[in-house]
């Protein structure tokens, strides 16, 4: 225009460009004014028609549109649909193209929905990655990461573009540590992301970041969390990708501890040592591992893990054999020199494993003394015991005929209310404890049935009461000889089943229903 687009002209042409939509936008054409008006770079009158109208989406599809096209012979990007970007990156330059800029300021609006920002957040990462992601950052109130998931997931395959994927690995890494998502698909794209990184690197964030994960996630049964990410996946990506130390450390969270030490041998032999050490709980497990990692010691004979032997290289023929005995003292004692011997060629003299021999005789000489004490012990309260039990043989007590029952409480030389028979006289049979109490034989019987029935009902099955019928006389002698000597083997009030009924409730299962019945 001659004034140029400062000039009143101009001014005075905008102004009627403006009213000329606002009157007649009712009979206009909508894909023809928006096209005409994107195509001359009118957004603020776009902006207006999509308002007037109450179309921003028709006005985000012809922007991101033009974007992909090119614009006036702009670079091109390659054709595809909208909302469905082409994971390809431009062909040539790979700055955004003034559409996609132009949508994402349309978004920004306050009179756009949000909705329209998860629909078009796709094609918008696609054209525009960095200026898209920090669109996401900046929104408030946050955006959800699992709506945007759609427009981030293609970024986790390899062949997705690097310098796109850098950026949305920057909006992944604000959900988890801004936003404190814990979606397991936000936190396997982390991974995903991480395991494409190229270098030492991406492998040390990708440790780091298994480190944070596997922290907070839910509380396990026997202690730890567990990983917020898919650990098999996660396994799976770092051996693909090339991350070695990572695979190590995964195949540790999922309990593969031989299969970790074998890894970590070929790369350190630090490494295979803090992995023979992490299970603390199984002793016989960590012993394997050291086994594991003492042979490859002794095999090979490299204090890096990754040489072919010191005989073979013109090193010193016995250097591998005083590190394996080194070796010995940083196994926690849990590996002796009789276990590695095996490892070591037939031509190894007894010379080099002096001292660790030594060591061992030492430790088995130990051992030794701390089992003869062990036995004198045993040995001494066995003398002890055999002391107590041939006294309690001979062991006698007074007792007075009128001394109560202590379960009827009648004289000990009466009958029990239990026995109706008569007693012709005779004192009735009863018994007298070591704790001072007297019963009659039908009382203690009683009292242990009832301890008994009480018992079974605490732990169903675990009392049997012995059957007479139909057995032959000296069977049942014997029988009555032993139930008299179950009945008076201790005193029913102070004895150990009644120990052992502190444990039972005061309402049985059984008795619930009732006891529901008398709640107020």
């Amino acid at each position: 225009m001659a004034g140029g687009e400062a000039g009143e002209a101009y001014g005075a042409a905008v102004a009627a460009l403006r009213s000329h939509l606002s009157d007649w936008v009712h009979v206009m054409d909508p894909g023809t004014t928006v096209s005409l008006l994107a195509s001359y770079g009118r957004l603020e009158e776009l902006l207006s028609l999509a308002a007037l109208r109450g179309d921003h989406e028709g006005l985000l599809e012809q922007l991101l549109a033009r974007g992909r096209r090119g614009g006036r012979g702009q670079d091109r990007w390659r054709p595809s649909a909208v909302c469905r970007p082409s994971p390809l990156a431009p062909t040539s330059d790979p700055r955004p193209r003034p559409g996609p800029l132009r949508a994402l300021t349309v978004l920004r609006s306050p009179s756009v929905s949000r909705e329209l920002l998860y629909k078009f957040a796709p094609a918008l990462v696609a054209a525009a990655a960095e200026e898209a992601v920090d669109a996401f950052i900046a929104e408030r109130p946050p955006l959800d990461p699992r709506r945007l998931l759609p427009a981030l997931l293609r970024y986790g395959e390899p062949e997705s573009e690097p310098a796109a994927r850098r950026h949305v690995l920057r909006y992944v890494e604000f959900a988890i540590e801004a936003l404190g998502t814990t979606d397991i698909v936000v936190h396997n794209l982390a991974v995903a992301l991480y395991s494409l990184a190229p270098g030492r690197e991406g492998e040390d964030a990708l440790l780091r970041y298994l480190t944070r994960a596997g922290r907070g996630g839910a509380p396990l049964v026997y202690g730890g969390t567990a990983p917020l990410y898919d650990t098999q996946y996660a396994l799976r990506l770092a051996q693909e990708c090339g991350k070695p130390r990572a695979a190590v450390r995964l195949m540790c969270q999922l309990g593969m501890y031989p299969d970790a030490v074998r890894a970590a041998l070929a790369l350190d032999l630090g490494l295979a040592k803090s992995v023979a050490a992490e299970p603390q709980q199984d002793d016989g497990l960590r012993r394997k591992l050291w086994l594991q990692v003492a042979r490859h010691v002794v095999e090979r004979g490299s204090e890096s893990g990754t040489g072919s032997g010191g005989a073979a290289d013109g090193a010193d023929p016995t250097a591998h054999i005083r590190t394996a005995v080194e070796f010995l003292r940083e196994a926690d004692g849990l590996l002796r020199i009789e276990d590695i011997l095996p490892f070591f060629p037939d031509f190894v003299t007894i010379d080099n494993f002096q001292a660790a021999i030594c060591d061992s005789l030492e430790r088995y000489g130990a051992a030794i003394a701390g089992l003869k004490a062990d036995m004198e012990e045993a040995t001494a309260i066995a003398e002890a015991l055999r002391r107590d039990i041939a006294v309690m043989a001979h062991r006698s007590a007074a007792v007075s005929l009128s001394q109560p029952c202590t379960r009827c409480g009648r004289p000990i030389s009466e009958a029990a209310p239990l026995t109706s028979l008569p007693q012709g006289g005779a004192l009735p049979p009863f018994y007298l404890f070591p704790t001072g109490c007297a019963y009659h034989v039908a009382c203690c019987a009683a009292e242990i049935h009832a301890l008994m029935v009480r018992l079974s009902r605490v732990r169903p099955g675990a009392t049997t009461a012995p059957a007479y019928g139909g057995a032959p006389a000296a069977s049942v002698s014997s029988l009555q000889e032993a139930l008299a000597a179950e009945i008076g083997s201790e005193d029913p009030r102070n004895g150990e089943l009644t120990v052992r009924l502190l444990e039972a409730p005061f309402v049985f299962e059984a008795d619930a229903a009732e006891a529901a019945s008398w709640a107020i």
